[in-house]
């Protein structure tokens, strides 16, 4: 296999004048080893095996240690490339002191010049994933320090999954663990890289240009993992230019394609200082006037703010017989709270803690999370709306306190059109936020109507996480209702129960749809049944299976068992109350039971077609024509022409059936379905027929007969 190219430092800088002046949308991605901190004063982990070697040598004879080193063959050379096996020799009677070397050899180092100008680099530019074998946190203190980003640092396998392509803010991906987090160091832990990082770094390495700087391979993880690679794109290896070392073999043997290349740089830090300048990244040192430097700006910024908190909290607490004290009590951290939420079950003490972490620290986050606590948990609307705008008005450009209060508008105000105005200004601050695609492309299906935008979020939400159970429930349910593709539907209904099996929704939902569209009852009652057992107290789940009893089994007692648990647990749900109307009506014929519940549904949700069809077809049986006119014309206000077929068919049978002014046109209309295979099967209208014989209709044969054939019955 020929040698990979060599490049120069000057061409592999134009590589990246390329990609900002063409506005390329390729990524690169940077793989950091140790390499990397030594102008940070860490020891390279070549000088640190030479040193435990040395030490190994005094610890032990010389017999033993020359059998050491031929059984684990290292070469006095170059024992770097045996890094783990030294590591693990050299405190195999202490981990601990392992460890604690290590956090000694870390500890006091301040990054090198080139971190902060790496940090802008991976704030501002799409370049924004780094895999690193290192431990230290150079490079994210550097970010926190310099930046006004926070870094997402995944120090743990079991962490692992947070690894998305997608997440704008800098990644920062530890396979070797963070040094808090019992690193791994031997060749145990070395030798094979944990599964939980294969997918997510698979992902990663196959869609971007991969940059190592620092790393000499000297693990078996990373580099047998690299040699798995296919399909990725090319590697650029930097060594060092003066540097005399030909790479080692298992470099070479990773850089197979026709597309990598080593790279000959002068130094991490020469290397972040000049990407930094090709991408316009903010200078960080003025060196005519030093002390107007952004650094020192950026610095003196917060100085002055904490300042003015101090000073504005001594002025407020002035009073105050022990202000040292309270000032100390004050710097409680917000998420200390938000934990202590966590371990307990009362929601009234819930509440005491969120209260009393807000007074204590005013933070943003913790009043968006007691918003959302006070609308889900508490139904305290208003100091729920209050919070939320809080939050926003510290925070304005927070995502997720935007697309909480559009979800907030949405639900409980129905203020469609602020509802939209918050949504877009969460996918404004995070467009490739997963949920607030979701959550946007639900509101416009469910109420704007807009199926064909609709469409384009629900699959923007499925590119950016194709495995959340959410968004494949949501889209099946769309595809279902509003596309009629039904196979399709279903293969997304099957894959979010793949993955939340043990969700009491995604079984319910999958349930009406075996149920309503496949007709495959047995399957339908057995998912109904899974999702109540799931979670009993759901009341969609209830509400549902007492629909099924009702229309499908003819179990009215059951049906009506599960129609009131559905109402107990959500009185105010304008479906429950809806369909137990049309129970009681169709077949306890309680009508006056029926009209407390119809007018229950329209008091909840005034503007629904359906509620007000139904609600007219009834009022139409017992012949108060007047009054079932004004709820049929509301029903004809708000239905959907586009996908409430079934509805409409119903609407214009009552015409027929009740207003002679109307029954032309309505039986030409109510034709015209019912050639196109439109029904609504099941829904019983012999009660319509009825009055309407009585009435007077002129041909009750057919009346019979279109009421048939809507209906089935």
């Amino acid at each position: 296999m020929p040698a990979p190219l060599e490049i120069s430092f000057i061409e592999f800088l134009r590589i990246f004048k390329d990609n900002k002046a063409s506005k390329s949308e390729s990524r690169f991605c940077f793989i950091l080893g140790a390499g990397a901190s030594v102008s940070s004063g860490i020891e390279s982990g070549a000088s640190l095996a030479k040193k435990w070697i040395k030490t190994i040598e005094e610890d032990i004879t010389d017999v033993e240690f020359k059998k050491w080193i031929s059984e684990a063959g290292i070469k006095s050379e170059s024992p770097e490339l045996h890094y783990p096996e030294i590591y693990q020799k050299r405190f195999q009677h202490n981990r601990k002191s392992g460890h604690e070397a290590l956090m000694c050899a870390m500890s006091d180092k301040e990054p090198s010049v080139g971190y902060p100008f790496f940090a802008q680099l991976l704030v501002s530019t799409a370049h924004n994933i780094v895999i690193t074998t290192n431990f230290d946190s150079l490079l994210e203190s550097s970010i926190y320090r310099y930046t006004d980003s926070q870094p997402l640092v995944i120090g743990h396998e079991n962490l692992a999954h947070f690894l998305n392509s997608s997440t704008k803010r800098p990644i920062i991906a530890k396979i070797h663990r963070d040094l808090l987090l019992d690193p791994k160091n031997d060749t145990e832990g070395t030798s094979s890289l944990p599964s939980e990082w294969q997918k997510p770094l698979k992902q990663i390495l196959e869609t971007t240009h991969i940059i190592v700087v620092g790393y000499g391979g000297n693990d078996g993880s990373l580099m047998d993992f690299l040699a798995t690679l296919d399909n990725r794109n090319g590697i650029y290896w930097c060594k060092r230019e003066s540097s005399a070392e030909a790479l080692p073999e298992k470099v070479t043997d990773v850089l197979k394609q026709d597309s990598d290349r080593i790279v000959n740089i002068p130094d991490f830090d020469g290397l972040m200082i000049e990407l930094a300048a090709i991408f316009g990244c903010a200078t960080l040192l003025d060196k005519k006037e030093i002390n107007k430097s952004h650094i020192i700006e950026k610095a003196k910024e917060r100085a002055e703010k904490f300042q003015k908190q101090i000073d504005d909290y001594a002025d407020a607490n002035k009073a105050s017989s022990n202000p040292q004290s309270t000032i100390q009590n004050l710097a409680s951290d917000w998420y200390d709270y938000q934990i202590k939420v966590g371990t307990t079950e009362d929601n009234n003490e819930k509440d005491s803690i969120y209260q009393q972490g807000i007074k204590d620290t005013s933070h943003p986050s913790l009043m968006g999370n007691y918003a959302n606590f006070l609308k889900n948990v508490k139904k305290d609307y208003d100091a729920a709306e209050k919070h939320y705008l809080k939050a926003i008005e510290i925070e304005s450009d927070n995502a997720n306190f935007n697309g909480n209060y559009a979800n907030f508008l949405c639900d409980v105000r129905k203020d469609y059109d602020a509802a939209e105005e918050y949504y877009l200004k969460a996918l404004e601050i995070e467009p490739d936020d997963a949920n607030f695609n979701g959550n946007y492309a639900t509101f416009l299906s469910d109420v704007k109507k807009d199926y064909d935008a609709a469409e384009k979020y629900y699959l923007k939400a499925l590119e950016i996480e194709s495995d959340h159970a959410g968004f494949n429930g949501n889209y099946a349910n769309f595809l279902c209702d509003v596309r009629k593709d039904y196979d399709a539907a279903e293969k997304h209904y099957l894959k979010a129960i793949e993955i939340g099996s043990d969700h009491a929704g995604f079984n319910g939902n999958y349930a009406n749809f075996l149920c309503d569209v496949r007709k495959d009852y047995d399957a339908a009652e057995k998912h109904y049944l899974k999702a109540i057992e799931i979670e009993s107290d759901n009341a969609g789940c209830n509400g549902n299976y007492a629909n099924f009893l009702c229309d499908v089994r003819k179990d009215y007692d059951a049906a009506e068992k599960y129609y009131l648990k559905a109402i107990e647990l959500k009185s105010d749900d304008a479906n429950f109350n809806g369909n137990y109307a049309n129970f009681l009506c169709g077949v306890r014929q309680d009508y006056d039971a029926a009209e407390k519940h119809y007018l229950k549904a329209i008091e909840v949700d005034p503007d629904h077609a359906i509620f007000n069809g139904n609600y007219a077809g009834f009022l139409f049986s017992s012949g108060n024509h007047s009054s079932a006119e004004k709820y049929l014309q509301r029903s004809w206000d708000n239905v959907d022409s586009g996908t409430d077929k079934a509805q409409i068919l119903e609407l214009y049978f009552y015409g027929y059936a009740h207003i002679a002014s109307k029954r032309k046109n309505a039986e030409t209309e109510l034709l015209k379905l019912l050639e196109l295979g439109v029904n609504s099967l099941g829904f019983d209208l012999s009660q319509n027929v009825d009055r309407a014989i009585k009435d007077g209709h002129p041909s009750p044969g057919e009346l019979r007969s279109y009421a048939q054939r809507i209906s089935g019955i």
